[in-house]
């Protein structure tokens, strides 16, 4: 079902457990790009083999998700409380905040 806004009646709403999940799909991706960007950056002028070079992407790139974890995890806690504040849904149209209705 649906949910609508209760002010504009909206559908396009944004439930608080999804943006955690958003900002730490956002946070960990970008951690990603930037430690294989680092990688390629560092092969340029050297001759390694296509498998080493994966496998250095790879590794770099999970290394760099295991660190920054806990900061993304941080921001989505910070964004949560202060857009969400003690509400579930926020419109995305008109901003409003508020709590599932009940049926």
């Amino acid at each position: 079902m649906i949910k609508h806004c209760l002010i504009c009646e909206s559908g396009a709403i944004l439930i608080k457990d999804a943006t955690v999940g958003i900002v730490l799909l956002v946070g960990i991706a970008g951690a990603w790009l930037q430690a294989t960007h680092q990688v390629r950056k560092d092969a340029q002028g050297q001759t390694h083999s296509p498998l080493e070079y994966w496998y250095s992407l790879i590794l770099q790139g999970l290394a760099s998700v295991a660190l920054n974890y806990r900061s993304a995890l941080q921001t989505a806690t910070g964004v949560t409380k202060y857009q969400f504040g003690d509400f579930n849904c926020q419109c995305l149209r008109c901003g409003s905040t508020f709590d599932e209705a009940l049926e």
